[in-house]
Parts: structure tokens; C-alpha cells; sequence
């Protein structure tokens, strides 16, 4: 409808462009001329607004910067703000200009944005009018158009260029393999070899295949398989991923709160239901099970009640369905049943999922020649969209010891895909394929195919990078390697989201719930909408209910710091700290009391869980006895402790065993390292300085050896590949093995205050695993090492400038297209830096050395001359290139090029000191900033929200005491320029700091975020902070930013180089 007003607007009915923007421009011309004799006729002042106002419109004004130009709609409300002044009502002139701005129509520009609603078939249209009137004088210009298909659309061959659109799934018409964003693939000659002609518009579909080239780009953005890394996945839509998701949602539901449905059962309702409907309700399936007289019972009023249905993502509905089937069926009738075809079905679905365009996949049903007319005609109108994350071969090509494939034990039994691909049996045949795919390929390639994020291709990098690293310092290869993948932390405020989470719980009650407890209802819900803040206790408190779970009894909201955050099973048995694992109760349960509870409060447990308050996982860990735990649920606690199920993960450890085969790769889960620093109160303190990464990998180093070392008949859990090499006997003892463990949870005798009973080995290890990890943790000093990059992304901001404020630093829109016409992009990216010795033409002047950036416009170019080894081409380049950057003094001084190519982040050493150059203009501190360890947690415990305002105050105040005494180990914040150094600043910002509010200051001003900002402002990154006072004044403005117009650096300077840890170190000096 937009489109339609704003064509309306530009091109009315019964004219053409041409016409139409004469009018336009003869409009704009009449009405300047009058905005023009009225600002003559106005105030000195008002005179002056209008004109720059015009001015800034125009894009007229000089020197002006971009962004301060005027839209149309700025520059209409600057001159209507003028025009309704008192004195100029009566004027004529005012009234006109004041109309025209009303009606939308003052000075519109003829390049407007709203250009590009008029399609490119009228602007054919006008171009074939003018093609009719020249012919006659210019024959040429009415050639017939070559492309002889698409000559009712565009007669003549000009109007190629203006109808032709090149798809977007073709790309860059460039060949897949000569450049890496390239996929499309040209169509072989008649001699079956390339056709290297040059692609036009007139030859496109003779030289591109396009349904090959639309398949690489569908494939380039689809994935691999989560588990087989050589497979690529099946289309969402897909007849088999569709039944597999359905069986799978089917086998992992729960009746009543634990029956699971029978193998006869689950087949009767994937019949019943899911191949007869789009949609399957929780409702329409419980009155399906009653229906069929597999679940009896009344309620009060004698009905026959429905059994409740749990374990589903959408407590209401089944999210997976057989739609693509029940699509095909409308169309195919009983076809879509006959497995003779059911090949072409896939390949139905494969060809609407990969084509985005329509004759494509009309092309493709034409292959299918048992298809009538019409029924290609409405398989065309089917569009399918998005891939699944697994593979044919995985869910069909595997099979167990007895021939059964993973979709055969979805069908034949009630396990899910988890319990399924868990397996033995199928873990040694996921390793064995994973390895020979990756044997057979290089790091890079394997990579580039991984469907992993670039964050994660660059980690496992960086993770190779360093095991290579350590073994040629070592001098041979390590015996085991543990591996952690640590899933980045999104910000987000815990106490809204809590509180979001709890209301949706309550918004969802069933009303049969809310009519029973109707006061309950009301007090918690207005409760829970006046709670400002979600702690464990209170969150607790609104999940269960009010309700104590272990007595029944109510809690009071008012007195919840009296009652207790019991775990519901012992920390011995597992390592969950999490809230499924929490209960609010007013006295714990002794082991002995534990079978009584369960029974006395099964029917309380059940109501919460069939109201959707309790998580079913948190009803099962109320439903087991510590004591008397089964071989399965043993089993499931270790699983669930050890098993690593991260792909990215997975995917590390495939690769390092396979570039590694002699070695053991250990797979340490994040929770493990999470339990040891709460237990040794080691938190985590990423605002004071780097070493906490260094910590987390020392202590999965730990981890890895002690459960490496005390445990090896469990090795199968955490060893990756090990369940290949591990026989039925050997796993008959593991199993009894298990079953006398008394601590499920292994980690737990390395925090537990109490030492449990373990051997004597066990206890010495644990004993001096701690002791070292405390050693290591105060360390007043690490290694650590950041990597230098190399900037390769786009070339410049794609922000285009005016010609009117263009300079020699701006790149062309165009090659052949000069800036001072045409305007042009003005700011470059830097691909890297360079260092020129410059040696003054003056001779009494004495040389320095000047940090330069190379421009991403250039960077490719001088890469390719020094990979070449053509050093003097190479320099002669990078000084050409910088010229723009260089004084008049020093274009006419001798330039040396003393180091072609230095990386952002690179580390330098001067006699003032250590830094990092980010860029040519920027420098970063290097220094680490080190507080005491009862300092840190202090910080900790007060950041947190852990201690009272009071204490939070006195630690804030001692921690800026012991910053301060720091400063002397921060070059950069000793150094003194125009102002005092930062470092004198911020000591004499600490009368201000002692002013402020803890927490909740106007604009950020308070204790709690100005000394987060002066830590991050201190911390070896790009970070700087305003401090300011409680009036939210800036005091200290840009604190940690050292910038320049360009870096010079004194004779002697050294640039020092790492190894990836850091362990390898050589300087480079400079002269």
C-alpha cells in the first residue's frame, strides 16, 4: 500500500517519469525562489537560520560533516518553526511556504528514497518510447532482444539491462574455487569442457546452471550433521526428519507424571492422530487415550477424568507434526502412500526447500513423469523452508548389534534419540566415520564446512595453536589432553528474567488449580507483581507454591531468610546447583525421614507439577531415595555429571583424537570447574584482570588428571572414543563398580568440608590438587598472551560523502569515478599497520619512527607482494600508500620502511614502558591489574549483592586503595601530556568517588558502577569509561583512552613476539 501511495505521488496518472519529474523540478525551482525573496525579507537572525538551514539541505554547506546535513523532514520542521512566528502571519509568502510544507510537497529533492517504489517495468516502459521515437534515426537501438524467451517481457535489447535481474542464489559471477564467496557454476561448452565467455545479460541461462548454482548456495548455508560431520542434514520438511521428530517428542512424553506410553500405544496414536491432523493437542491426545479405554478414572461429578500429559516442550500441543505427508497426500491421494515412491517424495520436499525460485522447481517436477498435470501444478505452490540438524545416514544407516537402525528403535521402542545415539554401539560408529572424514582433509577445509560459529572455528584454532605450541616446548606430545567448551554469557538482568519466567508460570495455572486454591492465587500473584527483585529464596518461594515441599506447611514471605535452601539430593551425588535441585524448606530431611516424606507428599508434588509449577526433572529428584538409588538412576546421575553434549565440544575432541590418535582426550563439563570454585571460594573476576581464563584452564587440566588418575574404570564416561575398547566383561565389572560408588558426584571429596571415605590415594591426590590450585590462583603473575590480528573485512564504512567535502583520504565509489565529483566513502578500515623510519630533509632534525596504517583498499595488494617474497615492490607500494597519511615535511623526507607489516594488538617496548598498538592511533595498557585474594572476594561477595550496604561501602573504598597503589606497574596511566597523567587523576578522583551513593546514582553515578568502570578501564582491552560525580558531571572524561593523531615511536623501540601461549617470546628492535 506504501508503494502504491508514494508511486501515486512521483508519477501520477496519465504522465511518464520524464514528465513528471520536469514538473517536479520546475515545483522545486518556483518554490526556492520563494523561500529565497522571503528569508531576504526576514530578520537578520532568521535570515541566517534559513540559509544555513537550505544549506545543510542542499548538501551545500562546507566543511560540514555528514551526519550534520538535514533530512527533508528536519529541514521542513526548522523552517516551519520560523515561518509561525507572530510576525510574519500576515505575510503572503509565509502562508505559501507553510502550505506547501503541510501538504508534504516543499523542495523534494528528484533523488529521493522514495525513487525505488517505481518498478523497473515502468521505467522499461519509458525506455521503449523512447526507443520508438529514435529508431527511425538510430536502427541500432532497436535490436531485437537476443534472449528470445523474454522478448514479450522486453522487446529489444536494451531493455535486457533494465529487466534483468541476476538471482540472488547465483552470487557473484565468479566461479566457485577462484574466489571463496563464490559458489555459481557455469554451464560446459559443447565439447562438455568450461565455457569461459564473458557472462551478459544476453547469455546468462546459456552460460550459468542455474539449479546447481542455487543448490551450492543452499547447501553453502546449510549445515552438517550435529553427529556424522561429513553428512549433510535433512531438509526440516523432510518425510523421514518429520517422523523422526514426531517419534521422538512421543517417546520422551510422560504419562500421569511417570508411565511412558507403550510401543503399541505410541504406534496407535502416530497413526490415529498424527497422519490424520496438522496439529495434535495435549486435550485431543488425553481424549484419544480414554477414548481407547487406556486410562480409566472419574472426578467429582463422576465424568471420566483425562490423565495428564507432561514432558512436552509447549505444555499445550505437540511442536513436531507430519504436515509435508499430510500436504502431499491432499494432492497425491493414496500415491504419497506407495513406498515405490517414496524417493521422488524426498526429492519433492529436497527441490521446494532448495529452490527459491518457482521455475526452477517446476523444472525439476518435470523429471518425475509419474506426475499428472495438475498435480505438478499444486506441488509447485508448495514452499518449504529451514534444515533439519540431522542426517539420512545417522537416523538410517546405522544399526545397533541386532541390525536396527535409529529410526527402527524409535519405531519398535519407547527410547528417545538421546538414549538412543548414546548408545555404545553407536558412538563407536559415529567416532570411526568422523575420523576418516576428518583424516582426509585439511584443518582449514574442515573448519570452513563445520556448521559452527566463526567464535568457535577461531577457538578450536587457537585450541590447536596452543597444543602445538606446548608440545614443541615440551619436546614431545602430551599423554592426555582435557578439553572444556565454555558457552559465551549473554548479559542479562537474572532478576527481571526470573520474574518474567514466574508470571508466565502463573498466567498459565489451570483454572481447575486456580478454583481450588483461589486466595492463594490472588496473594501470590499481586505478591509477585510488587517484588522488585527475584533472590534464590523468593524465587523459590513463588515456584513451590508458598508452600514448604518437604511439611506441607505454608512459608511466609515475610520471614524467608528463617527458612533453609535445602539441595533435594545431597551434594555427594551430584553437582547440580541449579534451582531443579533447591526446595525452600523450614527443616531438612534426614536420609531416614526421606520415604515418609515422599509418600506424604507424592499427591502435593504431583499437583504442583500437573499445574506446570514444578519442572518434571525436579519432580523426579523428589521421587528418588538417596539411599536406595537403582542401577539406571546411578547411572543417569553419572551421565548426566560426566557427559560432555556440546557439538562444539564433540567436534574438538574428534578432531584433536584424530590428529592426535595416541593421546586421551578428556572431556571436563563446565559445571565441574563451576562446583571448584564455589567450594574453594575462587570466583570469578573477569573486570580485575585475564588470569581468570588462565585459572579455568588449570583447573580442567586438574579436573581431567584427578578423574584420569582416580577413577579409570569410569574412563568410558569422560575419555572420548574410549567405549570402543571397552569388552562386555570389563563393563560388567564397571557396572558393580558403580553400584558400590558411594560419591556420584567425583569432584565432591576435593570440596567437601567434611572429608567423605575414599582411599588413601584419592585423599592424598585431592589434598594436593587443592593445595596447588590455591597456590596458582594467588599467583601475583601469568602469561598472557593476545593475539596480534590482521583486519580482512570490508574495505571501508559504506557511509557515502558529498563531492563538496571530499578529500584525497576518500575512496572512489567506483574505479574511474573521481571523489571531487562524485563524492565517495570516507572512512577506510586498516587492514594492518606499518613502521616508516623518517629522516628529516633538515639534517639538524633527528630521525623517529612513525606507526602508519595500511588501508583495507591496499592491504590485499601489498599481502600478495610480500608473500612473494617481492620486498622492494612491496615497499615501494606501502609508502605510495600512505602518502595521504604523511606531512608535507615528511613527503619530502627519506622514507625507510623498517617493518612492512606490523598487527593490530601488537605488543611494544619502550624505555617509559610496555603497551599494545590497537591501531595507528590507539594504544592499550598491557599491565594486568593484581588485588589481594581476600580483596577479590570481597569484591566478589559485594558486587554480587552478597553484604550488606554498610560492608559493600568498606570494601569498595579498600579495593580503590589497593588500585591505586597499583598505578605504578600502568605505563601508559603514568604518563603525563597536555593534562595530568590518568593516574594522578584518579587519586585525586577518589575524594569524589567516597561522595557517592552505593548503588542506584543519577546517570550510572554510584559506587557499584563507576568502580566496575574503573576496572574495566584499567583492564589490558580497548576499554575507557567517564567517571563523574553524584550530579552525573563528567570529572574525568575518557578514562583509560590513549589516542593520537599517529604513533611515533623513539629509535630503539622493540617489538616484542609470542608464541600462542606465550611460552616462545623474541623482540624485533628498531632503528
Amino acid at each position: 500500500m506504501y508503494s502504491r501511495l508514494a508511486l501515486e505521488r512521483l508519477v501520477p496518472d496519465g504522465k511518464s517519469i520524464s514528465q513528471a519529474k520536469i514538473e517536479a523540478y520546475d515545483r522545486y525551482d518556483q518554490q526556492l525562489h520563494v523561500l529565497k525573496r522571503f528569508w531576504l525579507d526576514a530578520d537578520l537572525k532568521d535570515y541566517r537560520i534559513l540559509k544555513d538551514a537550505y544549506a545543510r539541505y542542499a548538501g551545500k554547506k562546507r566543511n560540514a560533516r555528514p551526519d550534520k546535513n538535514l533530512t527533508r523532514e528536519q529541514f521542513n520542521d526548522v523552517v516551519k518553526k520560523v515561518l509561525k512566528q507572530q510576525r510574519y502571519q500576515a505575510i503572503p509568502a509565509a502562508q505559501q511556504l507553510l502550505a506547501w510544507i503541510d501538504a508534504d510537497n516543499f523542495l523534494v529533492k528528484q533523488r529521493i528514497r522514495e525513487n525505488s517504489a517505481i518498478p523497473h517495468q515502468l521505467i522499461q516502459h519509458e525506455l521503449d518510447l523512447i526507443i520508438d521515437n529514435q529508431r527511425q534515426y538510430y536502427p541500432f537501438l532497436a535490436e531485437p532482444n537476443p534472449v528470445e524467451e523474454r522478448r514479450d517481457e522486453a522487446p529489444y535489447k536494451l531493455d535486457e539491462l533494465i529487466a534483468f535481474r541476476i538471482p540472488y542464489y547465483i552470487g557473484p559471477l565468479t566461479e566457485a574455487g577462484q574466489n571463496r564467496f563464490a559458489w555459481m557454476i557455469r554451464k560446459p561448452d559443447e565439447n562438455g569442457t568450461v565455457n569461459r565467455q564473458e557472462i551478459t545479460p544476453w547469455n546468462f541461462t546459456q552460460m550459468v546452471d542455474q539449479a546447481a548454482s542455487a543448490n551450492a548456495f543452499i547447501r553453502n548455508m546449510t549445515a552438517h550433521d550435529t553427529y556424522l560431520l561429513a553428512e549433510d542434514v535433512l531438509p526440516k520438511a523432510s518425510l523421514l526428519y518429520q517422523r523422526f521428530k514426531v517419534l521422538d517428542e512421543l517417546n520422551t512424553i510422560r504419562i500421569n507424571g511417570q508411565q511412558r506410553l507403550t510401543v503399541a500405544q505410541k504406534q496407535s496414536i502416530y497413526r490415529d492422530l498424527f497422519m490424520q491432523t496438522k496439529t495434535v493437542t495435549v486435550k485431543r491426545l488425553a481424549r484419544y487415550m480414554v477414548d481407547q479405554k487406556w486410562f480409566k478414572g472419574t472426578d467429582a461429578d463422576n465424568h471420566a477424568s483425562l490423565p495428564t500429559i507432561s514432558g512436552l516442550t509447549d505444555p499445550k500441543r505437540f511442536v513436531s507434526s507430519l504436515s509435508s505427508y499430510l500436504d502431499l497426500r491432499r494432492i497425491l491421494g493414496s500415491q504419497a502412500d506407495n513406498p515405490q515412491h517414496y524417493r521422488d517424495l524426498e526429492r519433492i520436499i529436497e527441490w521446494s526447500t532448495v529452490f527459491p525460485s518457482g521455475h526452477i522447481y517446476k523444472e525439476k517436477l518435470n523429471e518425475l513423469h509419474w506426475l499428472g498435470v495438475m498435480e505438478r501444478s499444486q506441488l509447485a505452490g508448495l514452499h518449504y523452508a529451514s534444515w533439519g540438524r540431522l542426517s539420512n545416514r545417522l537416523l538410517t544407516k546405522l544399526y545397533d548389534n541386532e541390525g536396527r537402525s535409529i529410526m527402527d528403535l524409535l519405531w519398535q521402542t519407547n527410547q528417545n534419540f538421546m538414549q538412543i545415539v548414546s548408545k555404545r554401539v553407536f558412538q563407536a560408529q559415529l567416532q570411526a566415520e568422523n575420523a576418516a572424514y576428518l583424516s582426509n582433509d585439511t584443518l582449514d577445509s574442515v573448519l570452513d564446512r563445520a556448521y559452527l560459529s566463526p567464535v568457535n572455528k577461531k577457538a578450536i584454532r587457537q585450541a590447536l595453536y596452543v597444543i602445538n605450541d606446548v608440545q614443541k616446548f615440551m619436546g614431545s606430545a602430551p599423554k592426555t589432553i582435557s578439553i572444556n567448551f565454555v558457552r559465551q554469557q549473554q548479559p542479562s538482568n537474572t532478576s527481571n528474567e526470573r520474574k518474567k519466567q514466574l508470571q508466565k508460570l502463573y498466567d498459565a495455572l489451570p483454572w481447575e488449580f486456580i478454583k481450588q486454591h483461589k486466595e492463594r492465587c490472588q496473594k501470590l500473584k499481586m505478591a509477585l507483581k510488587q517484588a522488585k527483585t527475584i533472590d534464590d529464596r523468593l524465587y523459590l518461594y513463588f515456584q513451590q507454591f508458598g508452600t514448604d515441599l518437604y511439611t506441607g506447611g505454608s512459608l511466609n514471605q515475610d520471614d524467608l531468610d528463617l527458612y533453609a535452601v535445602s539441595p533435594i539430593l545431597p551434594m555427594n551425588l551430584t553437582n547440580d546447583d541449579s534451582m531443579n535441585n533447591k526446595v525452600l524448606t523450614a527443616r531438612k530431611v534426614d536420609t531416614a525421614e526421606w520415604a515418609t516424606v515422599r509418600t506424604k507428599r507424592r499427591r502435593l508434588w504431583d499437583d504442583l507439577a500437573r499445574a506446570g509449577l514444578l519442572p518434571v526433572y525436579k519432580k523426579n529428584c523428589l521421587l528418588q531415595d538417596p539411599q536406595h538409588l537403582s542401577d539406571a538412576e546411578r547411572l543417569h546421575l553419572l551421565n548426566r555429571a560426566l557427559n560432555e553434549k556440546s557439538t562444539v565440544a564433540r567436534f574438538t575432541a574428534a578432531l584433536l583424537t584424530d590428529r592426535y590418535p595416541q593421546i586421551d582426550v578428556i572431556e571436563v563439563r563446565q559445571a565441574m570447574i563451576d562446583q571448584l570454585r564455589r567450594g574453594w571460594q575462587m570466583p570469578r573476576m573477569p573486570l580485575i584482570n585475564d588470569y581468570d581464563a588462565g585459572m579455568d584452564a588449570y583447573l580442567i587440566g586438574a579436573v581431567g588428571q584427578y578423574l584420569y588418575q582416580a577413577y579409570p574404570k569410569l574412563r568410558s564416561f569422560f575419555v572420548y572414543g574410549r567405549y570402543q575398547h571397552t569388552p562386555v566383561d570389563s563393563e560388567l565389572k564397571n557396572r558393580q563398580f558403580i553400584r558400590r560408588l558411594r560419591d556420584l558426584n567425583l569432584l565432591y571429596p576435593l570440596v567437601a568440608k567434611r572429608k567423605p571415605a575414599i582411599s588413601r590415594e584419592r585423599e592424598v591426590m585431592a589434598d594436593q590438587i587443592a593445595r596447588e590450585a590455591r597456590i596458582v590462583y594467588d599467583y601475583h603473575y601469568m602469561i598472557v598472551h593476545q593475539m596480534a590480528t590482521e583486519f580482512r573485512g570490508a574495505l571501508f564504512d559504506a557511509t557515502k560523502v558529498s563531492h563538496l567535502k571530499a578529500t584525497d583520504k576518500f575512496i572512489p565509489l567506483k574505479k574511474g569515478l573521481p571523489t571531487t565529483i562524485y563524492g565517495g566513502y570516507a572512512k577506510s578500515n586498516m587492514g594492518f599497520m606499518t613502521i616508516l623510519r623518517v629522516e628529516p630533509s633538515q639534517r639538524q632534525k633527528p630521525a623517529y619512527l612513525r606507526v602508519l596504517g595500511i588501508r583495507r583498499i591496499d592491504s590485499d595488494r601489498i599481502n600478495q607482494l610480500l608473500a612473494a617474497n617481492r620486498r622492494q615492490e612491496a615497499e615501494q607500494a606501502i609508502i605510495k600508500a600512505v602518502q595521504i597519511y604523511l606531512t608535507k615535511g615528511e613527503r619530502q623526507s627519506r622514507l625507510t620502511v623498517v617493518v612492512p607489516k606490523v598487527l593490530h594488538g601488537q605488543e611494544v617496548k619502550t624505555l617509559a614502558g610496555s603497551y599494545q598498538m590497537s591501531s595507528f592511533k590507539y594504544k592499550r595498557s598491557s599491565s594486568q591489574l593484581i588485588l589481594t585474594p581476600q580483596t577479590r572476594w570481597e569484591l566478589y561477595q559485594a558486587m554480587a549483592g552478597r553484604m550488606n550496604d554498610e560492608q559493600a561501602e568498606r570494601v569498595l573504598l579498600r579495593a580503590y586503595d589497593e588500585v591505586l597503589s597499583q598505578l605504578d606497574h600502568f605505563t601508559l596511566f603514568m604518563q603525563a601530556g597536555n593534562q595530568p597523567a590518568p593516574a594522578e587523576r584518579l587519586k585525586a578522583y577518589q575524594q569524589v568517588f567516597e561522595q557517592l551513593p552505593l548503588r542506584n546514582g543519577l546517570k550510572g553515578s554510584d559506587k557499584l558502577t563507576i568502580f566496575r568502570n574503573i576496572l574495566m578501564s584499567l583492564h589490558a582491552d580497548a576499554f575507557f569509561a567517564t567517571l563523574t560525580d553524584k550530579q552525573g558531571r563528567p570529572i574525568i572524561k575518557n578514562f583509560g583512552l590513549f589516542s593520537t593523531t599517529a604513533i611515533s615511536l623513539p629509535i630503539g623501540t622493540k617489538l616484542w613476539f609470542s608464541s600462542p601461549t606465550g611460552l616462545h617470546r623474541s623482540y624485533k628492535s628498531l632503528g
